[in-house]
């Protein structure tokens, strides 16, 4: 004793000792039982027990048992491991047990007497009196040790409330009587969220899922939400109470453990809520504490939105809408094409590895998914080809040949064909010589050699031609002319024939012109004419220019004078314009006589033989008389190419049928080359075949409008098999740029304009957590009650009563079952466990949701205390967490 007397700090205080048992082991484990039992349950386990009655089950039972009178809660602590354990009373209230207390009552219909703050003896003999009756005796004798009795309560809360459970829509959905899906809130709880991230309002951030099961609590819809460790769902538990007090309902959240509620309630306080919240686990369930909690919360301040929360709000509504319809626009699919932006993208992005290519595909909004399947097959063929037909097909030997007649008969020809082709192009050849030679003329082409064979062949009898109209410019000119001058020469000729009907060569003398106009402005009445020796003038040289001598009629007279100044206007322009060209036609120029139709048909056939790009080198500087005394040199040219394409034309002919000028022009190649190319073919006659599948693919390439893609890869030297993936990233490249601008939106939101509005919703989204918090406050304090008038016996005035009193205060039941309204809406949030529950909550409390966690920590028969209350039913948890354990419903001393 005096090595530890120094210890004891604190007036009633007892070193305990034992040389025979060692008690520091004995509290050491009832001390980390206790423990335990408050940090999983809230439940303090560990009293000091006062008295002890010895009991039998009947007379004859020859086994004695003892229950305990008074149970006073503790605690055993010890600063260090050195220092001795001290053991004190954590709660002033002394409790009688209540199960012994239930037995009694149950068994026997006794009732041991209420503990009135009376000493430990004068209670016990108290207990004495009353159970002498049944023969049995009570021992004074005080002991520490671990006690779980708490759960009688939750015993006769469910017996009491039998009909009123069996009632409960939630209970009979748990009884499999009714699908949980069907219970749901009152008809004008029900509401449709059109803007979900604004109307609902969150008090930490949500995900969509969480966001789901915060929309289904506003509406009033019991659910089940489940799901691992770390998916959030203390954060979703948050938000779903602060909807619920939001929408001004009183929530009753379950844990039967103690660090789970206190997650929640952490996460409440730190949004400013825990002021709407009573917090009643089990062992913080101090009535004192209780009381004055409420006292404080009744005589808060009441609190308000400032203006400003509204335009933040607007802004976050404005960037949310915006966002919004740019979600709706990204996932909208497309016409054609069928899908969305965000799938375009996945099909860009999936060939991000092909090379870009500068290509346009021509209206891309009209080709779609069909088309690019079939561009993908088409595509893949020709890679297929690549192999046989060469990297640039445009320099395989057959290129050009587009005939799909492979057949034997019609190969066989071709071969023929193409060797006497090679024959005419070294008779041509021969005839270069020649030509170079006189005039330094050679046909560099078969085109060119056709062009100088019809040159030669119009040269030798034209009278027309002159070497002037061998240049190019010179002839384009002067055809531009002579038609000009053909139509001019009808004209002439039209009116002068009429002319020449009625008068004689000597009328052409007079000025048409003036003597129209004299006759249709100065002579257009009769009075005029009659008295006008002027008239009479040249009504008499009119006279005398007819051929019957006769006088010329007024309307005779104008008719023919607007020919005669016609024909002279006309002959006028005529005789210009042969003053540019006369020089340059050969002597079968016969003014308005020439045959015009026979000089521009010679003049049309040298156009075509020019476009032919033939170089008449010598033949242009040649004076008009030289050139006509070179028409028998001309003759024999002639004949010679006559000679040169005998029997070889149709060959000729039949081989370029085969194939497109367009594309590959045979007569314009190099004769040399020509020679090389049909030689290259003959010794490849085995491959036509493949060509010609090949060709059939080109055309479906050229169908598809891919022939272009294919020669720009070859352009760019693109891998072949890079050639597919490099078009099907160009090509939905093109349909998201088309789909972008087509759409305001998706072009006004473009990637900095969408990042600063994603940067704006945020910051406002984050400032909204703030403001649905101040909400929230402002809403439930406007609430409380005034405290400038209380009535007498109101619940105010008891409550304002109880904070007042130093002892002998209400117990929490009590307490609570006095002032149910009023403490539901001081406290619309109660966060208890099943234990607390039925311990501290009448029947008659209800709530409109009932929130469980770690749900399947909590038997069902503990559940149902607390089911019963509510209108709907909440349950979070984990299927796979361990299931509740029975670990603290035993008992030990």
């Amino acid at each position: 004793m005096e090595m530890y007397e120094h210890r004891l700090k604190k007036s009633g205080q007892v070193l305990i000792y034992n040389s025979f048992v060692n008690p520091i082991r004995a509290l050491r484990n009832i001390g980390k039982k206790a423990k335990t039992a408050i940090e999983e349950t809230g439940v303090n386990i560990a009293y000091m027990a006062f008295g002890f009655i010895h009991w039998t089950e009947n007379e004859n039972s020859q086994y004695v048992m003892r229950a305990p009178v008074l149970l006073a809660p503790i605690s055993i602590e010890n600063d260090s491991a050195i220092d001795p354990y001290y053991i004190k009373i954590t709660d002033s209230d002394i409790i009688v047990n209540p199960t012994f207390s239930f037995k009694l009552k149950n068994d026997y219909g006794l009732e041991l007497p209420e503990y009135d703050d009376e000493s430990v003896e004068e209670y016990l003999e108290k207990v004495q009196e009353r159970i002498s009756k049944l023969k049995w005796t009570i021992t004074k004798e005080c002991k520490i040790g671990i006690f779980s009795f708490l759960k009688i309560n939750m015993h006769k809360d469910l017996k009491d409330n039998a009909k009123k459970i069996l009632k409960n829509k939630g209970v009979r959905s748990l009884l499999g009587e009714e699908d949980i899906d069907s219970m749901s809130g009152d008809g004008d709880e029900e509401r449709t969220i059109d803007n979900t991230p604004i109307q609902l309002h969150n008090v930490v951030d949500a995900d969509s899922s969480q966001t789901e099961a915060i929309e289904m609590a506003r509406s009033g819809k019991s659910f089940v939400l489940q799901g691992p460790p770390g998916t959030g769902k203390s954060q979703t538990i948050t938000n779903i109470i602060a909807e619920c007090l939001a929408c001004g309902k009183k929530i009753l959240f379950v844990s039967e453990k103690l660090a789970a509620l206190s997650v929640v309630y952490d996460k409440l306080k730190k949004a400013g809520l825990e002021e709407f919240c009573l917090e009643l686990h089990s062992h913080k369930a101090n009535k004192k504490d209780v009381i004055t909690e409420l006292c404080h919360t009744l005589k808060a301040q009441k609190s308000a939105l400032s203006d400003r929360a509204q335009k933040e709000i607007e802004a976050k509504i404005r960037a949310q809408q915006e966002l919004d319809e740019y979600a709706v626009e990204l996932h909208k699919i497309r016409p054609t094409i069928n899908k969305t932006l965000y799938k375009l993208y996945e099909e860009v992005s999936a060939c991000r590895k092909a090379p870009d290519v500068e290509f346009i595909i021509n209206e891309i909004k009209t080709k779609g998914e069909e088309y690019i399947n079939k561009a993908e097959i088409a595509l893949t063929r020709y890679t297929e080809y690549v192999p046989s037909v060469g990297y640039d097909y445009h320099q395989n030997v057959w290129y050009g040949y587009v005939d799909l007649d492979s057949s034997y008969q019609s190969t066989a020809q071709l071969k023929f064909d193409l060797k006497d082709v090679i024959t005419l192009c070294g008779n041509i050849k021969e005839l270069n010589g020649t030509l170079n030679e006189k005039y330094s003329i050679s046909a560099k082409n078969i085109y060119q050699a056709y062009a100088l064979r019809d040159f030669f062949n119009l040269a030798k009898t034209s009278e027309f031609i002159t070497p002037a109209l061998l240049n190019s410019s010179t002839l384009e000119s002067v055809l531009k002319t002579i038609n000009a001058m053909n139509v001019l020469a009808k004209e002439i000729l039209s009116n002068k024939k009429i002319i020449d009907d009625m008068f004689d060569e000597d009328v052409y003398k007079l000025d048409g012109q003036a003597l129209y106009k004299k006759l249709t402005k100065q002579f257009n009445g009769f009075f005029s004419r009659l008295f006008s020796s002027e008239y009479k003038h040249i009504a008499r040289e009119l006279k005398l220019c007819k051929k019957d001598g006769k006088k010329v009629k007024y309307k005779v007279a104008v008719s023919m004078m607007d020919t005669l100044r016609v024909y002279q206007q006309k002959s006028s322009e005529f005789n210009g314009l042969e003053e540019k060209i006369k020089a340059q036609i050969g002597t079968a120029y016969n003014s308005v006589s020439t045959n015009f139709e026979d000089l521009i048909a010679e003049l049309e056939t040298l156009t075509k033989i020019h476009s032919t790009d033939v170089d008449f080198a010598t033949l242009t500087t040649l004076s008009n008389q030289e050139f006509v005394a070179k028409q028998k040199d001309f003759t024999i040219l002639s004949d010679c190419f006559v000679k040169a394409f005998s029997k070889l034309e149709e060959a000729e002919k039949r081989v370029v049928a085969k194939y497109n000028l367009d594309e590959y022009n045979v007569r314009q190649v190099d004769l040399d080359d020509l020679v090389k190319k049909y030689q290259g073919c003959i010794d490849s006659i085995d491959k036509l075949d493949n060509w010609c599948e090949f060709v059939k693919l080109l055309n479906k390439l050229s169908e598809l409008e891919l022939r272009a893609f294919v020669d720009y890869t070859i352009i760019q030297k693109i891998k072949t098999d890079n050639v597919l993936s490099a078009y099907k990233k160009a090509f939905y490249m093109q349909w998201v740029d088309a789909v972008l601008h087509e759409s305001p939106i998706l072009i006004t939101l473009s990637r900095i304009p969408h990042d600063e509005t994603v940067k704006l919703f945020k910051t406002k989204d984050e400032l909204n957590f703030e403001i649905n918090k101040a909400k929230i406050k402002a809403k439930l304090s406007a609430l409380r009650p005034n405290l400038d008038m209380v009535a007498q016996g109101s619940a105010i005035a008891i409550l304002l009563r109880e904070g007042e009193k130093k002892r002998k205060q209400k117990g929490i039941r009590l307490l609570l079952e006095e002032i149910v309204d009023l403490v539901q809406t001081l406290k619309p949030c109660f966060l208890m466990s099943p234990l607390s529950v039925s311990t501290f909550l009448s029947s008659d409390m209800k709530f409109d949701v009932v929130v469980f966690d770690e749900a399947s920590q909590i038997f069902p028969q503990d559940a149902i205390g607390a089911i019963y209350r509510g209108k709907q039913l909440i349950v979070v948890g984990d299927s796979k967490q361990m299931p509740p354990s029975n670990f603290f419903n035993s008992s030990s001393i």
